[in-house]
């Protein structure tokens, strides 16, 4: 497996590019969660942001 043959080849190296690899993937994977977390928070905030009246508007031409 790829994955397992990378991290054993990580473990043969110096204990600093071991550590550089761990706050890299660290960063990464954090950086991955708060482009979730805006998305979903801008795509809630969208949401919200319609007023009663553009909503009732939206179902009258729909019905239409």
């Amino acid at each position: 497996m790829v994955v397992q043959k990378t991290i054993d080849h990580l473990k043969t190296r110096p204990h600093h590019e071991r550590r550089a690899v761990a706050v890299l993937t660290a960063f990464g994977v954090v950086v991955i969660l708060f482009l979730l977390w805006a998305y979903q928070l801008f795509a809630t905030i969208r949401a919200q942001s319609e007023t009663p009246t553009q909503v009732a508007a939206t179902v009258q031409t729909t019905n239409q």
